[in-house]
C-alpha cells in the first residue's frame, strides 16, 4: 500500500480518548478536529455547546448535512480558505469540531 500523503497526530489521555487530532500535509496543518471541551474555536465554541450557541457565534448562513447518523452544520470562510464544521448529537449538542483548509 502506498504511503498516504498526510500524517495524523493525536493529543490527549490515550489513543482511544483524545482531545485533538491534527492532519499534516507538506509540513503544514491542513485539518484539525477538536473532540473535547478542553479546546474551543476562536469564537468560543466548545464541545457540549448547543446548536443555537454555534449559530449565535457564527451566524445563520450555514449549511446542514447528515453524516454517519450525525447532523453536521458548517461554514465556509472563502477569504481565509477555511471550512469549519460542527458535528451535533441527537440533542443538538456539539460532539466535535472540524476545521480544514480549502484547497484551490
Amino acid at each position: 500500500m502506498e504511503k498516504p500523503p498526510y500524517t495524523i497526530y493525536i493529543y490527549g489521555e490515550s489513543t482511544e480518548k483524545y482531545d485533538v487530532e491534527f492532519q499534516i500535509v507538506d509540513n503544514k496543518v491542513s485539518r484539525y478536529d477538536l473532540l473535547s471541551s478542553k479546546y474551543g474555536t476562536e469564537k468560543g465554541i466548545h464541545t457540549d455547546d448547543s446548536k443555537q450557541a454555534v449559530i449565535g457565534a457564527y451566524g445563520g448562513n450555514y449549511y446542514e448535512r447528515e453524516d454517519a447518523g450525525a447532523t453536521i452544520i458548517g461554514y465556509f470562510d472563502k477569504a481565509h480558505k477555511l471550512n469549519i464544521e460542527f458535528s451535533l448529537d441527537e440533542k443538538g449538542k456539539v460532539e466535535g469540531i472540524l476545521v480544514r483548509k480549502i484547497n484551490g
